[in-house]
């Protein structure tokens, strides 16, 4: 589908920050005069949203679930209902989620800022401490003499 480069719908599109009015892809829909059609993308954009936050939320879960059954976080997270679902490592996951909600607001987008800064930080600090580790560890293998294929 194509928008006319003069539309005024896509001019109106790329003055909004957020929201489906901001989709080309919306716009070219309303462009076309099939009614409906908008809305379903939206709904199938729901959709794909749902069902990646359900997925990080479950992969948060499981982690901090394994995490505690190695010992490697508190054993609380690893109790689990009678159907197998680790309730404490959900709660505190989901209750993490919910920062995301921070952004909502205009003046909290500063402080959601700063929490994806922080992140990012993090995220780079552990790659710059994997590289460190993976070099004193070839390091101490060549000053032992040992080869690659002796590892496994």
């Amino acid at each position: 589908m194509l928008v006319p480069y003069n539309s005024t719908a896509l001019s109106f599109a790329t003055q909004q920050k957020t929201g489906a009015s901001a989709s080309p892809f919306v716009v070219a829909l309303i462009e076309s005069g099939i009614s409906g059609l908008p809305g379903f993308l939206n709904a199938l954009i729901l959709i794909f949203v749902f069902s990646a936050a359900n997925s990080d939320l479950y992969i948060a879960t499981r982690t901090l679930y394994g995490l505690a059954k190695e010992g490697n976080s508190h054993p609380i997270f690893a109790k689990t209902d009678r159907r197998g679902v680790p309730i404490y490592a959900l709660g505190l996951s989901a209750c993490i989620a919910c920062i995301a909600f921070l952004n909502v607001a205009d003046d909290s987008t500063k402080v959601f800022s700063y929490f994806v800064n922080l992140v990012t930080i993090f995220g780079l600090l552990t790659w710059i401490s994997i590289l460190v580790t993976h070099i004193y560890f070839v390091k101490a293998r060549q000053a032992q003499g040992l080869e690659k294929h002796q590892l496994s």
